[in-house]
């Protein structure tokens, strides 16, 4: 969370209440869930109010619209392992020829990022 005015407020057996805002940065929680197929994760907000099943996220990630300029919300199972490798292929089929600057950037499960500074690729 960004400000001590955030965090969470309240957790029991079946429910985490927790503060929070964002003005453009990523926000999020990780909790752990036991529960069965038909266990449900209620998401509810003054703007948005989702209910996502477990089964559902297993398949993949959900995101939803929150209205307004690259708003939304995922929901998602956190990646099992270590994750210490990461690995990428990229084709740039428009690039001109001429040298250019790309950067790779990565999002940690935690949120945090971590990028390199940029490389140079030059196209004959």
């Amino acid at each position: 969370f960004d400000t001590p005015a955030e965090g969470i407020r309240e957790v029991t057996e079946s429910k985490i209440d927790w503060q929070s805002v964002t003005t453009g940065d990523a926000d999020g929680v990780v909790f752990d869930v036991e529960g069965s197929k038909e266990t449900r994760i209620v998401f509810t907000t003054d703007i948005l109010q989702r209910t996502v099943s477990l089964e559902t996220l297993k398949v993949g990630p959900v995101t939803v619209d929150a209205g307004g300029v690259d708003m939304k919300v995922v929901f998602e199972m956190a990646p099992i392992g270590v994750g210490r490798e990461a690995r990428m292929k990229f084709k740039d089929d428009n690039a001109p020829k001429g040298t250019h600057p790309y950067w790779i950037r990565v999002t940690q499960t935690d949120g945090a990022k971590g990028w390199v500074s940029p490389f140079y690729v030059t196209v004959i």
